[in-house]
């Protein structure tokens, strides 16, 4: 890689940092994220990996960083997956792609753990990458074996740099069973949950998303029955009124942790995700058909059936 091509693409993502509002460190993670992406998505090992997690809903956000992402998390297919085996993958890929877009990962900094038993089996690797002078800590999630319903999608990762660079087009999560876990995670960790960025990110999935309400109670029973949680019939502790207050100034915290600085109370948050999740989750847990479609600004209303030829 040319020195001087590292050092541009520094410099450009600076001014997009300046442009944008987005602080820096941000901008130059989930710049080398999308990089390392586009090293898988033109290698043999593409289809052995799906995108998940916040660094996918970019995409689904066309290119807009709601929520900047620490990992980037992966739904593994291989038949002897391990992240031992992850490990290898990476090195191949890295080695074999010669994109010169100003990063470089440094493989002698990786480093490997296994951090899932049981049901998701996987773990972490975690990276070096240079862009120009400045050095980014990426990290790879990996379980294998998740649910997903109703399939994989192909979507185009959007690039921080435009048409600059070439775009990563992988595997992904569709957007069902991104909310289907995120619901199950909400039920699971009830009123000890830590995980406010899953709040965020429902917010945010059901004012930008629409979604066919059959299709998504689908996931959502898939997803629960898989995980073996109960899909709940009553209220979720994690959408209480005493979860609200006992998690005000932790959400605080996150907001500020992501720099988000337009107001956000997290009892709207939570009132607004209700409306979204808790209709298809009690139907779904009543085992009632779920004949709504969802419109973000409109809520749920009743599928309309198509209109008869004259």
């Amino acid at each position: 890689m040319a020195k001087n091509v590292g050092e541009s693409a520094l410099a450009r993502l600076k001014a997009l940092s300046k442009e944008t509002g987005i602080a820096m460190p941000a901008i130059l993670r989930r710049y080398a994220q999308e990089r390392l992406l586009y090293r898988l998505s033109v290698s043999p090992e593409a289809g052995n990996f799906c995108v998940k997690g916040g660094v996918l809903l970019s995409a689904y956000y066309k290119g807009r960083l709601l929520r900047p992402s620490d990992d980037i998390d992966f739904n593994g297919f291989l038949t002897d997956g391990t992240i031992e085996k992850v490990g290898d993958v990476m090195r191949q890929v890295v080695t074999n792609c010669n994109v010169d877009d100003g990063v470089e990962i440094l493989l002698d900094s990786m480093k490997i753990k296994a951090v899932r038993e049981g049901r998701i089996p996987g773990g972490k690797i975690t990276l070096i990458a240079k862009i120009g002078t400045a050095r980014v800590d990426l990290s790879v999630d990996v379980g294998f074996g998740n649910k997903i319903t109703p399939e994989v999608r192909t979507l185009v990762m959007p690039t921080m740099l435009g048409s600059m660079v070439p775009a990563p087009t992988v595997l992904a999560y569709p957007i069902e069973t991104v909310v289907a876990e995120k619901s199950a995670i909400i039920e699971e960790h009830g009123m000890i949950n830590t995980r406010l960025k899953d709040y965020f990110d429902l917010l945010m999935i059901s004012k930008t998303q629409e979604f066919s309400g059959p299709v998504l109670s689908q996931a959502i029973r898939n997803t629960f029955d898989f995980r073996e949680t109960t899909v709940p019939l009553l209220e979720m502790v994690g959408l209480s009124t005493e979860f609200i207050e006992d998690h005000n100034v932790a959400w605080n915290a996150f907001l500020k942790k992501i720099d988000y600085r337009e107001p956000l109370p997290f009892a709207n948050v939570v009132a607004e995700i209700k409306t979204f999740i808790e209709p298809v989750v009690k139907a779904t847990a009543e085992r009632n058909e779920f004949e709504m479609d969802w419109r973000p600004g409109e809520g749920w209303s009743p599928v309309l059936s198509p209109s008869l030829g004259m």
